[in-house]
């Protein structure tokens, strides 16, 4: 997470289980910076980037490799994913919170 104060505030809001809303994710393309590459998935019909949105591991144990792979086997799949939302005054950011095949 990029900016100070996104991982406390995640961290809070994990603790309600309520914040913590399923859905699917939808692969939209490929996404290349300088510091590396990812995709952009819709997500609730807004695109996000997985270079800005995602954890580093995930609670049922499966890798971001695997979720990647699934991506590029199937791009016209839903991939089931938990998230969290942050909704900001002038942003609105999702943090990727688990992944099941």
């Amino acid at each position: 997470m990029n900016v100070w104060g996104y991982n406390a505030i995640l961290k809070y809001k994990l603790n309600n289980p309520k914040n913590i809303i399923e859905t699917c994710a939808y692969f939209r393309g490929e996404s290349k910076s300088k510091n590396g590459s990812g995709y952009y998935l819709n997500v609730d019909n807004h695109i996000y980037n997985t270079q800005k949105i995602r954890q580093k591991a995930f609670p049922s144990g499966l890798t971001w490799r695997e979720f990647y792979d699934a991506l590029d086997k199937q791009p016209s799949k839903c991939h089931k994913i938990k998230y969290v939302k942050l909704d900001f005054i002038l942003s609105k950011k999702i943090f990727i919170y688990d992944y099941q095949k």
